[in-house]
């Protein structure tokens, strides 16, 4: 087999003298397997030897009178979606998933024992641990699909139904004071200083500035307020839709810096380490608490909103699905109350004024005398959330 073999979940990958493939070895019962994956790139081939080593076992199992054990169901689940191509953060979240799941009901169990007993004993030591709701029946549902995949026509157990946990107020972000922030940012090296200034400024979340890449960055078109936009694609967006955010002088000027600092980095803040950063930065300012990365989106949607934003846009540009959960990142102020009041004295005045103008000159001007439109003036028209440039091809960074 070779001192260069690889060993990836209980299969062997290494190269045969006189093919351009990889191939797979494992054993079952003592039998031993030797199978060309057909691939010629290794992560695809330790896909496709998770997914041969799967189905060898079925006919082991069969004589044994079992069926597939937890471990051969976490296998399948994921090279599933490996095969699938989903994102690689997913993968690693859901071996995270089956590692807690194997650790509590063993990697040998058979998939077919589980009853409702079995999984409401789980939820409970998964409860009394202080696992949320959410997270839990995420779990169960690894736990129902793979018994679909691998046993489809089988009695289904009794699934617990898990509600969700209430909301850790500790979790939610808050609109933060812009002083606070300044004296946060005044205490971090310029790397993280230039993250969280760049995240603040467009909203984005971290993983989603995390993957983000100089390509991506355009100049703006004429009368936007805005000097480039970012064009995020769709495979780099938790809802996985193309998004567009304005960029901000100072936004641009902290991803030039990045890219004069490391001007052979395609990404502009690969290392994602402003926890500690934040934290440190936090008690070093002297606050009472830490700045996390929801503060500044949460800051982000109600300064936008205050300075007159539309809340449509600042729910594209968070990339919410609906209104509903944009609202969750709005926060109350005194300048947004104080607006309120201040457009409607606006609207009863222009009202007034329209009317007793519309009384004088009725004969001459009939569209004095309609009633005003209320929403117009008050409510601004949405611009276009998807503004291409006139010149996709010119290079916002180079100016």
């Amino acid at each position: 087999m070779g001192s260069n073999s690889i060993r990836v979940h209980g299969v062997y990958l290494y190269q045969r003298e006189g093919s351009r493939y990889w191939w797979a070895r494992w054993w079952v019962d003592g039998v031993e397997y030797r199978r060309s994956t057909k691939c010629i790139d290794q992560e695809a081939a330790a896909v496709e030897g998770r997914r041969l080593r799967v189905e060898s076992e079925r006919p082991h199992a069969r004589r044994r009178g079992l069926g597939p054990s937890l471990e051969d169901a976490a296998v399948h689940d994921i090279a599933r979606s490996e095969a699938r191509q989903h994102h690689p953060g997913y993968s690693k979240t859901l071996e995270s998933r089956w590692a807690k799941i194997i650790g509590k009901l063993g990697a040998g169990t058979e998939l077919a024992s589980l009853d409702g007993a079995k999984l409401d004993r789980y939820e409970e030591q998964r409860l009394a641990e202080g696992i949320r709701g959410q997270t839990i029946r995420l779990e169960i549902g690894c736990l129902k699909r793979v018994w679909r995949a691998l046993l489809p026509g089988t009695p289904e157990p009794r699934w617990p139904v898990v509600r969700r946990s209430p909301k850790d107020s500790r979790l939610r972000g808050h609109l933060r004071p812009l002083e606070d922030v300044k004296a946060v940012l005044a205490n971090l090296d310029p790397y993280i200083r230039d993250r969280v200034l760049v995240g603040l400024l467009t909203g984005l979340r971290d993983g989603e500035l995390a993957r983000l890449r100089y390509d991506w960055v355009e100049p703006a078109p004429p009368g936007i307020g805005v000097p480039a936009i970012l064009r995020l694609p769709d495979d780099a967006t938790k809802d996985r839709d193309e998004r567009i955010v304005g960029l901000p002088g100072a936004a641009l000027a902290a991803i030039k810096r990045r890219m004069e600092a490391d001007p052979g980095q395609p990404g502009v803040f690969p290392v994602r380490s402003h926890k500690r950063a934040l934290a440190t930065a936090s008690k070093n300012a002297g606050l009472t608490y830490k700045l996390t990365w929801r503060d500044l989106r949460h800051t982000h949607a109600t300064l936008a909103l205050v300075a007159g934003g539309d809340v449509t846009a600042v729910r594209d540009a968070l990339g919410h699905g609906s209104l509903e959960v944009t609202d969750h990142y709005l926060s109350s102020t005194p300048a947004r109350v104080a607006q309120a009041a201040a457009a409607v004295e606006l609207l009863l005045n222009e009202a007034e004024s329209a009317q007793q103008t519309g009384t004088a000159d009725e004969e001459t001007d009939d569209e004095k005398t309609k009633p005003p439109d209320i929403a117009e003036g008050f409510w601004r028209a949405r611009r276009d959330s998807n503004p291409r440039p006139s010149d996709p091809k010119s290079d916002a960074l180079s100016s």
